[in-house]
C-alpha cells in the first residue's frame, strides 16, 4: 500500500497500476481519476450552503476559492488506490474548506466519479461531498472580486519581509506593553498585551492604505494609547496614533533562547526575581521549598527547580528532553513561539531518602501540586518568547501562551 501511495503521488502509474487492473478489471484507478479531475479542470462543491471551487492540474497543484473573504489558496493534491472501489482524494490544507469549518477534511473517499459528479466521503468527518464541473466566469468574478484583499495581503507581507512578522511594544519608559503577529492571509494582527497584570488576546483585521502601510478595522488601545494601524517609517515600524510606543522586531528571541550560551534566566518567588500571573503567585506561595524556577537557553534542559532552603528532601529536578528527536520545537509559523514537551522529570544529582528505601520524587510532586504552572510551561499551543531589558540593565525573558492568560516575566542580570 506504501507502494502505492508513493507511485500515484508522483502520476507513476505503471507498473502497479498494471498490477492493480489484472487483478480486478473494472477496479477504478488513480490515474483515471486525475486525468478526469484535470480535463475538466474546474470543480465545485457545495460545503455547508457555501460554494468551494477546486482547480486540478496535471503537475498535482491545487487552488481554492470560494465567496469567503480571503485570498484563493494554493496547495497540492494525491491520490492512492485504497480498495477494489475506493480512491483516497487529499486536497493539502482542505483549501477553501478550511475557512467554513477549521476541523474540515483534507482527505476524502472517492467511491464513484464521472464527467458529471464525483462522490466522496469524508474520511475522518464521515461528510457526504459531491464534486460537479465548476462555472470557470463565476471563479474568475470571484477572483476579480478580492483584488483589494490581495492588496492588502501583499502589504502584509511587506511588514514581514522587513522582519515584523512578529515583534515586541514598549512604552516612552522601557517596560513592555505586548507582543503581536502579523498573518498575512487571513489579513490580522493577534495582540497578546500585558496590562495590570493580565494577559489577553485581542486580533484585529486590517486593510492596505494608499501607501501600501495597514489600517485597522476596529483601533487598539495598548498602555492607555489608542492605535488605528502600522506604518512603515524606513528604518523600522511605528503605529499610527500611538507616539510613546516603541516597535522593535521580536524575530531574534528564539535564536537567542536556543542558542546555547548557556545562560539561565529564572523566576523566584523567595528572591522576588522576575513576575507572574497572580495565580501563578497564589499555586507558588505555599510551596516555599523553591528558590529559583529556571527557564534555560539550552535546548534540551530547558527546566530546571532549584531548592533553597533546609527541607533536606528537596534538591535540584529537570525537567529536560534527552531524545534528539523530542527537544524543544519551533513553530513553522511564528518563529518565537516555542513547544516544550512535557517529560516526567528527574534528579541528575540524586536526592534524600524518604524513609522507605527509596528517594523523594520532587518531579511527580512539581506536576501533582504545581499544576498551572506546569501545565502552562508545556501548554500544546507553545510558549511565545520576547526579550528586553529593563532598566536596570537586566534582560528579561517574558514567556506568553499565544491563547490563553498564562505568562511569567524570567530574568537575568546582565554580563
Amino acid at each position: 500500500m506504501a507502494l502505492c501511495l508513493v507511485l500515484s503521488s508522483c502520476g507513476l502509474t505503471n507498473p502497479y497500476e498494471k498490477w492493480l487492473k489484472d487483478e480486478n478489471p473494472d477496479r477504478p484507478l488513480p490515474s483515471e481519476l486525475k486525468a478526469l479531475l484535470c480535463n475538466v479542470g474546474t470543480w465545485v462543491v457545495d460545503y455547508d450552503g457555501t460554494d468551494v471551487f477546486f482547480q486540478f492540474s496535471t503537475d498535482w497543484s491545487l487552488t481554492s476559492d470560494s465567496e469567503i473573504p480571503q485570498v484563493a489558496t494554493n496547495s497540492t493534491f494525491n491520490l492512492m488506490s485504497l480498495s477494489a472501489k475506493e480512491i483516497s482524494l487529499t486536497l493539502v490544507g482542505a483549501g477553501h474548506l478550511s475557512y467554513i469549518e477549521k476541523t474540515a477534511d483534507e482527505t476524502y473517499i472517492v467511491t464513484s466519479f464521472s464527467s458529471s459528479a464525483i462522490t466522496a466521503t469524508g474520511k475522518n468527518s464521515g461528510k457526504q461531498l459531491s464534486f460537479v464541473p465548476g462555472d470557470e466566469d463565476v471563479l474568475a468574478e470571484l477572483a476579480a472580486s478580492k483584488e483589494a484583499l490581495l492588496v492588502t495581503v501583499e502589504a502584509c507581507n511587506a511588514f514581514v519581509s522587513a522582519g515584523y512578522k512578529t515583534a515586541a511594544v514598549h512604552n516612552a519608559d522601557g517596560d513592555f506593553v505586548c507582543r503581536f503577529s502579523i498573518n498575512p492571509e487571513p489579513r490580522t494582527i493577534q495582540f497578546d498585551v500585558i496590562a495590570d497584570g493580565e494577559l489577553t488576546h485581542t486580533s484585529v483585521t486590517v486593510e492596505a492604505d494608499e501607501d501600501s502601510n495597514l489600517d485597522f478595522e476596529s483601533s487598539i488601545t495598548l498602555d492607555g494609547i489608542t492605535v488605528t494601524g502600522l506604518s512603515s517609517t524606513g528604518n523600522g515600524v511605528a503605529f499610527k496614533g500611538g507616539n510613546g510606543l516603541k516597535v522593535t522586531s521580536n524575530g531574534a528571541t528564539r535564536n537567542y533562547f536556543l542558542g546555547g550560551d548557556y545562560k539561565t534566566h529564572a523566576f523566584s518567588l523567595r528572591h522576588g526575581r522576575g513576575d507572574a500571573a497572580a495565580y501563578l503567585y497564589d499555586e507558588l506561595e505555599s510551596h516555599d521549598e523553591w528558590g529559583d524556577i529556571e527557564l534555560n537557553e539550552r535546548e534540551k534542559r530547558p527546566i530546571v527547580f532549584c531548592p533553597d532552603n533546609d527541607k533536606e528532601k528537596y534538591w535540584y529536578t529537570f525537567f529536560d528532553i534527552i531524545e534528539e528527536e523530542k527537544g524543544v520545537k519551533v513553530s513553522a509559523q511564528y518563529n518565537d513561539i516555542i513547544f516544550i514537551p512535557k517529560t516526567a522529570g528527574y534528579m541528575p544529582f540524586g536526592g534524600w531518602e524518604d524513609g522507605k528505601g527509596g528517594e523523594y520524587d520532587n518531579a511527580a510532586e512539581i506536576l501533582n501540586t504545581l499544576p498551572r504552572l506546569m501545565n502552562g510551561l508545556f501548554h500544546a499551543d507553545g510558549l511565545a518568547l520576547v526579550r528586553d531589558f529593563d532598566a536596570e540593565g537586566c534582560s528579561n525573558i517574558w514567556v506568553l501562551s499565544p491563547t490563553t492568560d498564562f505568562w511569567l516575566r524570567t530574568t537575568i542580570n546582565q554580563d
